[in-house]
């Protein structure tokens, strides 16, 4: 089983971390480590890291900053003191199928795969230009939340800081081109961006349960 460095960079998201960080807990996939990366939060979202570490038995480290940075910078950082062989990028308002990780990490190894992502589709690319098309059509993912990228192409292009909120396209860019072998999945098991609206009724849900 190849190590996983889960990379997850917050800011004041005490409101929604704790569904994440139960999903993170829930994973069948038991070989891997998380790197927080906190920018200055001021809400309960640094204690909550601090308690994860503490209880949850999973391999953590916490980078606290306490100036404003970019998440492409807070990407780079965590690729730094990542330890794992692969990289996926969350963020606070993803949710994990419990088999995400294990599916994720059985099809890099079984089909040495450079990238394993979600698109619904259950494609295989073997060469950059095709890959490249797909993703100008949009039929590939347009964030790296929740994918599966070799640490070393991941650290061999990193996150260009000049681009500011561009950044993260151009490193998928970058990373599609390089890399020699791309898998998107089909099927229920895969992840999710809660949205705002769902957000709002899970706290509500909470709220009505003490």
């Amino acid at each position: 089983m190849n190590l996983i460095s889960v990379v997850l960079p917050v800011k004041n998201n005490a409101a929604v971390l704790p569904n994440l960080l139960a999903d993170l807990k829930q994973q069948n996939y038991q070989n891997f480590e998380v790197i927080f990366v906190d920018n200055n939060s001021v809400d309960q979202t640094y204690q909550q890291l601090v308690a994860f570490k503490r209880l949850s038995g999973i391999p953590t480290t916490i980078i606290s900053q306490r100036i404003r940075q970019s998440i492409g910078v807070s990407y780079n950082q965590a690729i730094d003191h990542s330890n794992g062989k692969y990289v996926m990028f969350l963020t606070p308002k993803m949710r994990l199928h419990p088999s995400w990780l294990a599916q994720v990490s059985q099809t890099a190894t079984t089909k040495q795969a450079d990238i394993v992502g979600y698109n619904g589709q259950n494609q295989q690319f073997n060469d950059p230009q095709d890959l490249i098309a797909s993703y100008l059509v949009g039929q590939t993912p347009m964030s790296v939340a929740g994918m599966l990228i070799n640490k070393k192409l991941a650290h061999s292009i990193k996150f260009d800081s000049k681009l500011s909120m561009h950044a993260e396209t151009f490193f998928l860019y970058s990373i599609f081109r390089n890399t020699k072998s791309a898998i998107f999945l089909g099927g229920s098991v895969r992840p999710q961006i809660v949205s705002k609206k769902l957000i709002s009724k899970l706290n509500i849900y909470k709220l009505s349960r003490y």
